[in-house]
């Protein structure tokens, strides 16, 4: 008993003992503290990974990219949108983000329309990835077509009260960004071109009737969507009704999909009719008694566009000959045009031919962005006094390029007032070109004395006595002397630095410069 006893009191004094009583939770706190730890390491490399692969800077693509909504037409009856885009800028683009408001209170667009149309189909913008779309220059025609709301009808979208019955349906506005697609160490990335975002706001254009049939099917119309001025609608017509009838992939006379070959008008009651009806079958369409509009100027069996016969912009079922003006580069199939930017005009930088077998094609033309003959004072150039000055020493041309003229512009000797410069605006132009006449005296063989030409501060060539690019320059006699530029070697904007400046020894080192004339080619 004596023995039990001990032990028990002895278990007794180990269990209230401070090392016994806090050994489990001495325990737990190294769980505790263990489990942190791993937690703060585990955060550490999520975080140096994430540092390494998400990049600093939000992906912005280059300046220059532009792109110009020309025109739209919402037909808010069919809830239908149809945007005419230009590519105003400098670079080829790949595509655009589009987002709508829909509701008249709504300020940020967050409803996605690229996949109402088919080359938004799969992905979150219209892409041009794969087609010739996009192009610097070209313009480009895209509809979406947005569901109704279930026991929606003609009229839902067609007033301000009916549009505000039924928000998240129709349109009000529209964000426009454009995406372009860069290399960025040796990774094509697509890139946002926030800068170039455009918003329109969209008033509604109820469709009409306007011709002969049933339904206005040159409008869009179909059987089951006729406004009630059109009329009713047969359900016999195979070829108005927006389907695909026969199975073969295309939707109806001129409709929203590509057209079927074998509907030959919009009251056609058989889909199955032989091809006939469309630009590119290789059949030459002539009036016919149920829409006598149709009439083909040529078909050549393709849709080419660069070739002797292309689609009718106004009218897609249709082909037409090729033509200056007709926004289609014609240098195909005997065509010689350099250029077509869809109008006859001259002085934009692509003109019309004027005579003989070029009279259908369109050519570029050199457009002159100044002469400066001195003769009427500096012309906008900069000088700082006796060593950059117009002086009248000496003369080659006058302000209209006839040889004569008593001013020219003088620089010697060298140093930051040894200059002439002045900034011009070369924007849209693809090439520019220089051309000056120069006279040279005084310069000394061992001397280095140069006449450097700079663009933007850079230079680009320079004349003159040994150390300069051109040595051996001939003085005493006026040369003739010039330099072309291209968008591809300096940023073409509305401030382009020409700059001559003199890099010579002694004040009898002279420089004198005339009939500077500056030219431009867009295409």
């Amino acid at each position: 008993m004596k023995i039990r006893g001990l032990l028990k009191n002895r278990r007794w004094k180990l269990l209230n003992h401070p090392l016994g009583r806090n050994r489990r939770g001495i325990s737990t706190t190294i769980e505790y503290v263990l489990f942190i730890s791993l937690a703060i390491t585990m955060s550490l490399i999520v975080y140096v990974w994430l540092k390494s692969y998400i990049p600093k800077d939000a992906l912005e693509c280059s300046d220059g990219v532009s792109i110009l909504l020309q025109s739209y037409d919402y037909k808010c009856d069919l809830n239908r949108l149809t945007l005419n885009l230009k590519n105003s800028g400098r670079f080829d683009i790949d595509g655009y983000y589009i987002k709508a408001t829909n509701k008249s209170t709504q300020t940020l667009a967050t409803k996605d329309l690229a996949k109402y149309t088919s080359l938004g189909s799969g992905n979150n913008f219209v892409s041009f990835v794969g087609n010739s779309r996009g192009e610097a220059g070209s313009t480009m025609s895209d509809t979406f077509t947005l569901p109704l709301p279930p026991g929606a009808n003609s009229d839902t979208c067609s007033s301000d009260s009916s549009r505000s019955a039924t928000p998240n349906s129709c349109i009000y506005s529209v964000d426009i960004i454009p995406v372009r697609e860069e290399t960025i160490n040796d990774r094509k990335r697509l890139f946002t071109c926030t800068s170039a975002k455009i918003k329109q706001d969209i008033e509604c254009t109820p469709q009409v009737c306007d011709n002969d049939l049933t339904c206005d099917v040159v409008d869009g119309e179909t059987c089951s969507g006729c406004p009630g001025d059109c009329g009713a609608c047969p359900a016999t017509y195979l070829c108005d009704n927006d389907l695909d009838d026969d199975g073969d992939g295309k939707i109806d006379y001129n409709g929203p999909g590509t057209i079927d070959p074998g509907c030959n008008s919009a009251t056609d009651n058989d889909e199955t009719d032989p091809a006939g009806n469309y630009c590119g079958d290789g059949i030459e369409l002539s009036p016919n008694n149920e829409i006598p509009a149709i009439n083909e100027e040529c078909d050549d069996g393709n849709t080419i566009n660069n070739d002797a016969c292309v689609i009718d912009s106004a009218a897609s079922y249709m082909c037409k000959d090729a033509r200056c003006g007709d926004n289609y580069l014609w240098n195909q199939n005997g065509g010689t045009e350099e250029c077509d930017d869809g109008n006859l005009a001259s002085g934009d930088g692509c003109s019309g031919g004027t005579s003989g077998t070029d009279v259908n094609a369109c050519k570029i033309e050199t457009l002159n962005l100044g002469y400066f003959g001195f003769e009427s004072g500096t012309q906008g150039w900069s000088y700082t006094g006796a060593d950059s000055d117009r002086n009248n020493d000496r003369s080659k041309v006058d302000d209209n390029g006839v040889d004569g003229g008593s001013w020219a512009f003088h620089l010697r000797h060298d140093g930051s007032d040894a200059i002439t410069d002045q900034n011009f605006d070369f924007t849209g132009f693809k090439e520019i070109t220089i051309k000056w006449r120069g006279y040279y005296t005084g310069l000394d063989t061992g001397d280095n004395d140069c006449l450097e030409f700079k663009i933007d501060n850079t230079k680009i060539d320079s004349w003159g006595t040994s150390g300069c690019d051109n040595n051996g320059i001939t003085q005493g006699n006026w040369a003739y002397q010039e330099k072309t530029i291209t968008n591809t070697q300096f940023t073409f904007d509305s401030s382009v630095n020409v700059k001559f400046e003199a890099e010579m020894n002694h004040n009898s080192d002279n420089f004198y410069v005339d009939g500077i004339n500056i030219s431009g080619r867009r295409y």
